[in-house]
């Protein structure tokens, strides 16, 4: 089976250099356990793993590849998100979400707006409060495009998909918000 041959830190990509194979009795092989080098090197640890340790294939995850390519599923989610934050997802309904402009690594400032109301009658307004600021944009949210809209005759660049939400990258007490 395939083991750490160094100790490899989560969500990093496993280099060749920091696995080995060993033989172990079948009755010490772990549920999950890689058997072939080719099938942990290049992926993204979900855990730590320690020297000696067996890598198993629950705690690693191929990494996107190719031009644009998105990352899709929560688990490679969590490959992007740093060990210290939570990963929040934001509807996109505010304009500069909508305009299409906001991609993946852009820094936002999240401000809150409510009508508050005073003790004469009159005295009311909306208010907008700054509630955190200078965000990581993880991933971008959009509509599934139909199959029949990929194709473009004209030579145009194809349309561009609805932002549906955000996941923004965030301290644990600040997504309690």
């Amino acid at each position: 089976m395939i083991v750490a041959r160094t100790d490899i830190a989560a969500r990093q990509v496993v280099p060749a250099d920091a696995v080995e194979t060993r033989n172990l009795p079948l009755e010490e092989i772990p549920s999950g356990a890689i058997y072939r080098v080719e099938d942990a090197v290049g992926k993204f640890t979900m855990t730590e793993f320690k020297a000696g340790n067996p890598l198993l294939a629950q705690n690693l995850v191929a990494p996107p590849s190719g031009p644009g390519s998105t990352i899709t599923s929560t688990v490679k989610l969590a490959a992007l998100l740093p060990n210290d934050k939570v990963g929040v997802v934001l509807p996109a309904g505010d304009l500069l979400s909508q305009s299409g402009d906001v991609d993946i690594g852009d820094r936002v400032d999240i401000l809150a707006s409510l009508v508050v109301v005073g003790d004469q009658e009159g005295e009311a307004g909306q208010v907008s409060l700054m509630t955190l600021q200078n965000v990581s944009v993880i991933k971008v949210l959009q509509e599934a495009q139909s199959s029949g809209s990929s194709s473009n005759q004209s030579g145009q660049a194809p349309p561009r998909t609805k932002i549906t939400g955000l996941v923004l990258a965030l301290d644990p007490q600040d997504a309690v918000f």
